[in-house]
């Protein structure tokens, strides 16, 4: 499957797609590649990448299925995570296990670009 350009496979990004360094790899495609001359990062984009480094963005997953009509088998493809993972966070006292900073940013991250919650039709 794609998406914005990137070939996903069953665990995110699809590895044959990308070379050394993170970067795509531009192989059998014609002319010269956009990677070998990197566009430099500006001011603007090191403030961006500032703030997103900072950002305290989050989402619970309680609030987030409470929120959308999901599965927690959803959730565990939003954050890269099994559904017995998920099923923690949702369980009680012993069984109970947080989730990660990076999970909650996930989750708020996906929320954002939903665009109608449970129960409204507009």
């Amino acid at each position: 499957m794609e998406v914005f350009g990137l070939a996903w496979g069953l665990y995110g990004p699809s590895r044959r797609r990308y070379g050394l360094g993170g970067r795509p790899s531009t192989a059998g495609i014609g002319g010269t590649s956009p990677m070998t001359h990197p566009r430099p990062l500006g001011e603007r984009e090191l403030a961006l990448i500032n703030l997103y480094a900072h950002c305290q963005l989050g989402l619970s997953p309680r609030r987030f299925y409470a929120k959308w009509d999901v599965t927690y088998e959803n959730i565990a493809d939003i954050c890269s995570h099994s559904p017995a993972t998920v099923r923690r966070w949702f369980g009680s006292d012993r069984n109970y296990r947080a989730p990660s900073s990076c999970d909650l940013r996930h989750l708020a991250n996906r929320g954002l670009s939903f665009r109608t919650p449970r129960g409204n039709s507009n």
